[in-house]
């Protein structure tokens, strides 16, 4: 079984910045992305806790649109 790597919104913008520090994405965004069931996610409370490599595949896939 492959352990999905599973981060807050907050975790997630921050490894994306890592690679691209002047990266446009925000925290709005990536909440819409869940709300709208763009993205895998667990919502626990208010908090979102996100697939990081699905963000990351819909973020970046060449082919999506």
């Amino acid at each position: 079984m492959e352990i999905q790597r599973m981060r807050t919104i907050y975790e997630c913008l921050r490894l994306i910045k890592i690679a691209d520090a002047e990266s446009e994405l925000t925290y709005n965004l990536i909440k819409g992305l869940c709300d709208g069931g763009k993205v895998l996610h667990v919502k626990s409370g208010k908090k979102y806790i996100v697939n990081y490599d699905d963000l990351l595949r819909f973020l970046f896939d060449k082919k999506a649109s």
